[in-house]
C-alpha cells in the first residue's frame, strides 16, 4: 500500500515545488510616522510592532492641541514582499495563457502579477484567449492583410494567403463577376445563382447562412442549438452566426467558461490588514473580519478593544496594539495631560522619568488620590556627590533608589507656604517649605524653579536640588571587604657638620 502511494506523493511534491517557483520576493522598506508628542518623552515613545526607529529622524512640529512644540519620528521596517514572477498572475501565481516564457503567444500582453487576472490584451489583428489566431477576414503571419472576396471563400488565418474560392456562378480574383446565365435567373434576396450538383444546371439557391422557408431564404439561427457552454448565453448576430458570452460570475470565451473567484483578484477588494475574503460562489464573495477585529455599522472592521480592568496595573493605561494584544503604559506622570505651561517643566523631567521607570513606577505611584511630585532638574542629579548617582542606578542601589524617589512624592496636592509648613513624604520623612523675601519657594533649602504645574493625576514642582532622605544615608555602603594601601613620601632635611643631608622615609598606612 505504501509503495502505491509513492508516485502520488512524488507528483504532489513536484507540483508543490513548481508552485513555489512561480513566486518571487522583493525587499522593500515600509515607513510610518509616530504621533506628535512632548519632546521630553521621545525616548519612551515606541515604534509599532515590527518597526524600528529611523536614525536621526526626530522632527519638531507645532501641536494642534497644546500651545507648545512637539516631536515626532519615523519608524521603518524592511520586509520581503511576495510577488509573482513575470508571466504568472493572481494570489496563486497561475501561469499566463500559452506559458510564462512566451505569454499570449508573443502577440499580446498578459495581465500578470498578484493583482492581475491572466487575460491577454492582443495586438491589432489577433484574437483568442492566447492571441493564437487572426481576426475574422484577416490572414498572414502578422494578421495584417484583409480578405476581399465578394462571392467566395477566403483563405484566412495565420497560414492563409488570402486567395478566393468563388461560389458557382461567379468568377474573377475577387469573385465579383456574375455569369450571364445567372443574371438571367434574377434570384431573390438572400439567394444566389449556383450550379446544381446532380444536374449541373444553374439555379437559385439560398446563400450560406440562410435556409429555404417557402419561397424565401431566412437566416439560420445557431442559438437554437447548444452551441455555447452551459454557463454561457448565445446571441444571434447574423446569418448562421452567433456570439457566446459567459454568464455573470464566469469568465472565458463562451465556449469554455470558468467560475470567477473574486478572492483571487485584489483579495476581493477586502483590506488584507483587517479582513479576509470568503468565496460565496461564482463571482460572489464577502469580506469577513479577521480574529481580533469587530464589524462596525458601516461594514468596516476595527481592532477590537480587549483591555479589561485586570489587563494592566491600576495606575497604567491599557492600550490594544494588535489582535488580542495589549500594552501597558504607566500613567503616573509619564504621559501627562497638561492644562498649563508644561514645556519647560517636562524638558527637565526626562531624568526623573528614567529613574521612575528603573524603580518600578507603578509601585512607587500606587496611590488612588492625586499626588505632588518634586522633580529635580538634570543639573541637580548631575550635581550629586561623586559616586551617588552611579550607585542609585546600579542593581545594588535599587532599594535605596525606591526610597529616594518616594521622598520626592507627597500623597496630597495641598502644599502651603505659611507658618513654616512641614509635609510628610511617602518615605515618611519631613520636608520643610518656606518662601524667601523675594518670593522664592524653597524645599529643604532647594529652590523651586517651576511651581504647581497641573497634571491629570496631581501637581509637579521642578527644583534645582535633590531630596535625599536621612533613612538611606550614608548613601554609599560601608565596604569592609576591600583593603586600601596608600604610600606617603616624606622628606626630612638636616645637616651633619657642614654637609646637608637629605633622607627619605616611606610610611605605609592601611
Amino acid at each position: 500500500m505504501a509503495t502505491d502511494l509513492l508516485p502520488v506523493l512524488a507528483g504532489v511534491l513536484n507540483r508543490f515545488c513548481l508552485f513555489l517557483q512561480n513566486f518571487c520576493s522583493n525587499s522593500t522598506v515600509l515607513r510610518t510616522q509616530t504621533a506628535c508628542h512632548s519632546c521630553s518623552i521621545s525616548m519612551f515613545v515606541q515604534c509599532p510592532t515590527g518597526f524600528r526607529r529611523s536614525p536621526e529622524s526626530l522632527i519638531r512640529t507645532s501641536s494642534l492641541q497644546l500651545a507648545v512644540s512637539g516631536c515626532s519620528f519615523q519608524c521603518f521596517q524592511q520586509v520581503e514582499m511576495k510577488s509573482c514572477c513575470p508571466g504568472y498572475w493572481g494570489p496563486d501565481c497561475t501561469e499566463c495563457p500559452d506559458g510564462a516564457d512566451r505569454p499570449c503567444s508573443g502577440r499580446g500582453v498578459c495581465s500578470d502579477g498578484l493583482g492581475g487576472n491572466g487575460t491577454c490584451s492582443c495586438q491589432v489583428g489577433f484574437v483568442g484567449t492566447a492571441c493564437e489566431d487572426c481576426s475574422p477576414g484577416r490572414y498572414g503571419s502578422t494578421c495584417s492583410s484583409e480578405c476581399s472576396c465578394v462571392h467566395g471563400l477566403c483563405s484566412s488565418g495565420l497560414k492563409g494567403d488570402g486567395r478566393c474560392t468563388c461560389f458557382s456562378g461567379y468568377r474573377g480574383p475577387r469573385c465579383d463577376q456574375e455569369l450571364p446565365e445567372c443574371a438571367a435567373l434574377s434570384c431573390q434576396q438572400n439567394s444566389r445563382c449556383m450550379e446544381e450538383a446532380l444536374t449541373g444546371r444553374l439555379v437559385c439557391q439560398c446563400l450560406p447562412g440562410y435556409e429555404k422557408s417557402g419561397s424565401q431564404c431566412l437566416a439560420k439561427n445557431p442559438c437554437l442549438r447548444p452551441v455555447c457552454h452551459s454557463w454561457a448565453s448565445c446571441a444571434h448576430t447574423g446569418p448562421d452566426q452567433h456570439h457566446c458570452t459567459c454568464n455573470q460570475g464566469y469568465s472565458g470565451d463562451g465556449q469554455v467558461c470558468m467560475p470567477i473567484d473574486p478572492c483571487q483578484t485584489q483579495n476581493g477588494r477586502c483590506s488584507a490588514r483587517t479582513t479576509r475574503c470568503i468565496y460565496d460562489g461564482p463571482g460572489k464573495s464577502h469580506c469577513e473580519c479577521l480574529p481580533g477585529f469587530e464589524t462596525l455599522a458601516d461594514g468596516s472592521c476595527n481592532l477590537k478593544d480587549v483591555c479589561k480592568p485586570d489587563s494592566c496595573h491600576q495606575n497604567a493605561n491599557c492600550s490594544t496594539v494588535g489582535p488580542g494584544r495589549v500594552r501597558s503604559v504607566p500613567s503616573a506622570l509619564l504621559y501627562l495631560t497638561v492644562t498649563s505651561n508644561l514645556q519647560e517643566a517636562t524638558e527637565d523631567f526626562s531624568e526623573s522619568l528614567l529613574w521612575l521607570q528603573q524603580a518600578d513606577l507603578a509601585s512607587v505611584m500606587d496611590l488612588p488620590q492625586p499626588v505632588t511630585v518634586f522633580t529635580p532638574t538634570t543639573e541637580a542629579f548631575n550635581g550629586m556627590k561623586e559616586g551617588h548617582l552611579q550607585f542609585l542606578r546600579s542593581t545594588e542601589g535599587r532599594s535605596k533608589l525606591t526610597e529616594f524617589l518616594r521622598n520626592h512624592i507627597v500623597p496630597s496636592t495641598s502644599v502651603s507656604t505659611s507658618c513654616i509648613p512641614t509635609i510628610v513624604t511617602m518615605a515618611n520623612q519631613v520636608l520643610i517649605i518656606n518662601v524667601t523675601e523675594n518670593g522664592q519657594i524653597l524645599v529643604n533649602g532647594a529652590a523651586v524653579l517651576e511651581a504647581a504645574v497641573e497634571a491629570k493625576n496631581g501637581r509637579l514642582y521642578v527644583m534645582n536640588g535633590v531630596l535625599t532622605p536621612p533613612s538611606i544615608q550614608p548613601l554609599l555602603p560601608h565596604r569592609c571587604d576591600i583593603t586600601e594601601t596608600k604610600i606617603i613620601k616624606m622628606v626630612l632635611h638636616y645637616s651633619h657638620g657642614s654637609d646637608p643631608v637629605c633622607r627619605f622615609w616611606c610610611l605605609t598606612r592601611s
